[in-house]
């Protein structure tokens, strides 16, 4: 295990134990009930198969001394029927353990995953606005619902790993009383077959980062497709577009065959092996020692058991393995929008009676491109102003800075001679009505559209600032009036509508 990988583990039960620590000790409680009665419940063959032979050559076992203990130490008499109630009273409490265990191990995934999922969103909408630009569309979305679940599967992994390690030590308490030698032997065997999978494992995780990284690049060209679906029929390079991708998906097609086939090489030849060992074991137990049926029955039981266990192990290594790449994806989206979270510690309420001024305003995005110089001018309330200029000039920067989704580099924007950090932020945008250059509308009503997530706005104001817009008679003449749903970013509506409803929708505000 490297040092990457154990970080995400130490990660992950950090987060796991500081939500779910009451739920992960009942987790490891149940994993060791669960293994005890299904060891109880195999090493009550021993006692069974002796009676049914009638051989008392191993009733001196310690498992087969401790069982007629409890038998005695209850007053119940052994015998072949009572054996097998108690076989099966166990067997019925194994399955309530596992049930139970289920319950609780589902609980705790699925609620990490819907809490993670709310927690990396609403940190993205919180995020700074210059990170927010160096984000690629398609990207948070797949990483929110592909990567997630490879985190949780990779949860699920970890979850279940406390159960099947007390089954394991307890099949191996079992084994080593009934015969240490052959025990030893199969954890020998074991512990190679596991050595023998590691080139396996590790193809496993190269080829899962290459997939994960194709998973991004497609989730990003066909969230752009869709968008620019207009310009790209308009200039009639579909098929162009097509070819382009169809080299994505066959390589993602590849990668994911290869993938398959190294976790069925590393895991489908532990079957086999187990088979094989245990014919070896039994041609050397039936030739060279006092062969015994009922012990041998049991010690068979268990390798298959312990082989059964690697198999698992394997299986859960490959799965790891397989989740890495996602895990570290929505590890990185998590610290880079907890590393770029907007500051809003002010609390002071928006107040705005006199005047908004840019004091010597200096602004760029980089050191060798400076977009405003020593910028100073006010604006009166109530006054209008318009700022015009070539491209490039800063303008939507003004504007930008003005909605404080960036910083000066030097000067101060001031209302009513206060600097605008000071008043809180949310406050502060709530009291903006933007209407940018790329329109943003939502798949829904027009209604939802003008108010948008405002519930102060009534339907008087909504119908007095789409008056004010110019577009209510529009929308009367609509069969549904203003619950017509638009489409996606409004494409049923024309280009003048879309802008006049985005004008309502600041008019609106006030």
């Amino acid at each position: 295990m490297n040092k990457e990988n154990l970080k995400i583990y130490v990660i992950l039960f950090r987060t796991l134990f500081a939500r779910y620590k009451f739920h992960m000790i009942i987790l490891t409680a149940l994993g060791f009930i669960n293994g005890i009665l299904d060891a109880a419940g195999i090493g009550l063959l021993i006692p069974l198969f002796s009676l049914i032979v009638k051989n008392s050559s191993v009733s001196q076992s310690k498992v087969s001394v401790m069982i007629m203990e409890i038998f005695t130490t209850l007053g119940i008499p052994m015998t072949i029927a009572s054996v097998l109630i108690f076989m099966s009273l166990l067997f019925i409490g194994k399955a309530l353990a596992g049930f139970f265990l289920t319950v609780v191990r589902i609980y705790i995934v699925n609620e990490y995953e819907n809490n993670t999922r709310i927690d990396l969103y609403a940190k993205t909408l919180h995020a700074r606005w210059p990170y927010l630009l160096g984000q690629k569309i398609g990207y948070l979305e797949n990483v929110m619902m592909i990567d997630l679940r490879a985190t949780v599967t990779l949860l699920k992994q970890l979850c279940q790993t406390a159960p099947n390690m007390a089954s394991f030590i307890i099949y191996l308490v079992v084994a080593f009383n009934v015969s240490w030698v052959i025990t030893l032997i199969t954890l020998g065997a074991g512990t190679l077959l596991l050595i023998s999978s590691k080139p396996f494992i590790a193809r496993t995780k190269k080829y899962t980062q290459r997939i994960t990284m194709i998973h991004k690049i497609i989730a990003h060209r066909v969230n752009e497709s869709v968008i620019g679906m207009k310009t790209i029929k308009a200039s009639g390079v579909d098929e162009c577009v097509i070819k382009r991708e169809k080299k994505v998906f066959d390589e993602l097609k590849k990668i994911l065959m290869k993938s398959s086939l190294v976790q069925h090489g590393g895991t489908g030849i532990a079957e086999p092996l187990s088979f094989i060992f245990i014919a070896l074991v039994f041609a050397f137990s039936y030739k060279h020692t006092a062969f015994d049926l009922a012990g041998f029955v049991v010690v068979m039981y268990l390798i298959q058991r312990i082989f059964t266990s690697v198999k698992k192990t394997q299986t859960a290594l490959h799965a790891i393995n397989e989740c890495i790449a996602g895990t570290e994806q929505v590890l990185n989206l998590n610290a880079a929008a907890e590393a770029n979270m907007e500051e809003s510690a002010a609390q002071e309420p928006f107040v705005f009676t006199k005047k908004i001024e840019f004091r010597n305003v200096s602004f760029m995005y980089d050191a060798n491109h400076p977009i405003l110089t020593d910028v100073s001018f006010r604006i009166a309330k109530n006054e209008m102003v318009g700022i015009i200029g070539p491209s490039g000039a800063g303008k939507t920067t003004i504007a930008d800075l003005m909605l404080r989704l960036f910083v000066p580099d030097s000067g101060e924007i001031a209302i009513d001679g206060k600097e605008i950090s000071r008043f809180s932020l949310h406050d502060f945008r709530r009291h903006i009505g933007y209407v940018s250059q790329d329109i943003f509308l939502m798949n829904d009503t027009i209604e939802d559209n003008i108010t948008f997530y405002d519930d102060s706005i009534d339907e008087a104001r909504m119908i007095q600032a789409a008056r004010m817009a110019n577009i209510y008679d529009f929308v009367q003449g609509l069969d549904k009036g203003f619950k017509t749903i638009i489409g996606d970013r409004g494409i049923l509506l024309s280009g003048g509508q879309r802008q006049r409803v985005i004008l309502a929708r600041a008019l609106a505000r006030k």
